[in-house]
Parts: C-alpha cells; sequence; structure tokens
C-alpha cells in the first residue's frame, strides 16, 4: 500500500506542499465565527478594517490569518492577541502583543512596513 507521502516523495514535489507561503504571517485573536473569507466575513470584524488590514499584509508579502481565544465571545473587554511571525530561512521569529481593536492592528502593520 503506497502512503500519500511516498507518493509525494516519488514525484518530487516541494515539501511545503499546498500549505500556503508568505514571508511573515499577522495572526489577529477574533473572537466569534468567521466565514472562508475570514478577514471580510468575521461577525465582529468590521469588513472595511479587515480587508485593508488583509490587503496591507498582503502588499507587504504576508498572510493574515485570524485565530479564537476558546473562551472570548466579544471585543472590547480584554485587549486581543497578535502574533507576528517570519524570518523562517534564518531560523524564525515570533512577536507577541496586543491591541484594544483590530484597527490598532492595521495602524501598527503600516507603520512596521513588514521589516
Amino acid at each position: 500500500m503506497l502512503r500519500c507521502s511516498m507518493e509525494w516523495s516519488r514525484a518530487d514535489l516541494p515539501a511545503w506542499g499546498t500549505a500556503a507561503r508568505a514571508d511573515f504571517y499577522v495572526c489577529l485573536e477574533i473572537p466569534g465565527p468567521w466565514g472562508a473569507l475570514a478577514a471580510t466575513e468575521a461577525r465582529l470584524l468590521d469588513p472595511t478594517v479587515g480587508a485593508e488590514l488583509e490587503a496591507t499584509v498582503q502588499g507587504l508579502g504576508g498572510r493574515l490569518v485570524l485565530i479564537r481565544h476558546p473562551e472570548r465571545r466579544t471585543i472590547g473587554a480584554d485587549p486581543l492577541a497578535v502574533l507576528v511571525s517570519g524570518g523562517f530561512a534564518d531560523g524564525g521569529w515570533l512577536r507577541r502583543f496586543e491591541v484594544g481593536e483590530p484597527a490598532e492592528l492595521l495602524a501598527w502593520v503600516r507603520e512596521w512596513g513588514g521589516r
């Protein structure tokens, strides 16, 4: 019986497979559900802010990912966690901080510029 990984190796395909590739990732904690287009379909994320955030991150070579804390249900009571990671070729780095609202992250990404 051939395993999927054996077929993959035999076909000489890249190791990352179909995973999304980016120079860096910006992960924003958003409570509640979202659809397939997370940045614009999250119930508790303003679609305009989400679209601008996603476009800005993509324009810098990154990828926006929404994450969820299992106990958080609203925005505003507590800060939202942000994780930014990159430098994968050099061993990688991770930065964690908090924002009061998603628009603060958008301002931070614009100032940071993907460095």
